[in-house]
């Protein structure tokens, strides 16, 4: 099977919102349990309510449980679209047309700048969102091939079935 294209800066920004999917999920749960649980120590605490008792923790905790939502949103929104679109436009490979090979030995590349021939064992994990597919080398390098790249669904489905034969279930 073979696909190609141009990644735009927006494919970029998709891989990135996918790549911080289950993570991102995971790090607020986290936070707001620590938050939680350092809000009921206040709350529980034999001075709490007591004469010349402070409130400020308690001011604090709740401070961080309304900011804390709005600067999520923030580095969403905002911040990640406008440092992926800047790591676009400096990272000429990435605006490059690439022509992309997929066997049952690995995924074999080239682009204007390099010849790429990966075996399967290279990548270590794989993620489907609704526009595209990210396969990780590792944690940070990833590679991004939008679904428009593709023929139709039929293409679609078999790339997916050699990724599960190939890499297991998706992250």
């Amino acid at each position: 099977m073979e696909i190609g294209g141009r990644l735009t800066a927006d494919d970029y920004l998709a891989a990135n919102v996918l790549h911080r999917r289950k993570r991102g999920w995971r790090r607020c749960v986290r936070s707001f349990t620590w938050i939680g649980l350092a809000l009921l120590a206040v709350v529980l605490s034999p001075t709490y309510g007591q004469p010349g008792y402070s409130s400020l923790p308690l001011v604090l905790i709740v401070a961080i449980l309304v900011t804390f939502p709005i600067a999520v949103g923030l580095e969403r929104w905002v911040l990640l679209p406008r440092k992926c679109r800047k790591i676009y436009k400096q990272h000429k490979a990435l605006q490059s047309e690439f022509r992309t090979c997929f066997d049952e030995e690995g995924v074999h590349g080239t682009t204007d700048f390099s010849s790429v021939n990966h075996p399967w064992s290279n990548f270590n994990r794989w993620k489907e969102g609704p526009d595209l597919f990210v396969l990780y080398q590792s944690d940070l390098v990833m590679n991004v091939l939008p679904k428009r790249f593709f023929e139709g669904e039929e293409e679609i489905t078999e790339f997916r079935e050699l990724l599960q034969r190939r890499l297991g279930s998706a992250a």
